[in-house]
């Protein structure tokens, strides 16, 4: 599971994470009682086309104060043949 790599990171970390409005409070407490030292932000967009879309929204809005930024998408594609 994903949130055991979080667990992981040795150094403090902002975690942002995009989601839809159905998932938002779910993934919240999920997150929340996994990673209590992580200040943890869950940004609802709509879930259609790729992922781009949602993370140049929030690269513009909240992490252009950022020195380092690491992307990571999750979601697993019909489009992806391997």
């Amino acid at each position: 599971m994903m949130i055991d790599k979080f667990k992981n990171i040795p150094i403090q970390y902002d975690l942002y994470i995009t989601t839809t409005h159905e998932n938002k409070e779910c993934l919240q407490e999920l997150l929340a009682s996994k990673l209590p030292n992580v200040k943890i932000f869950v940004l609802v967009y709509e879930n259609r086309g790729r992922d781009i879309y949602p993370f140049i929204e929030i690269l513009n809005k909240y992490l252009i104060k950022y020195d380092l930024v690491c992307k990571i998408h999750s979601k697993k594609s019909n489009h992806d043949i391997n």
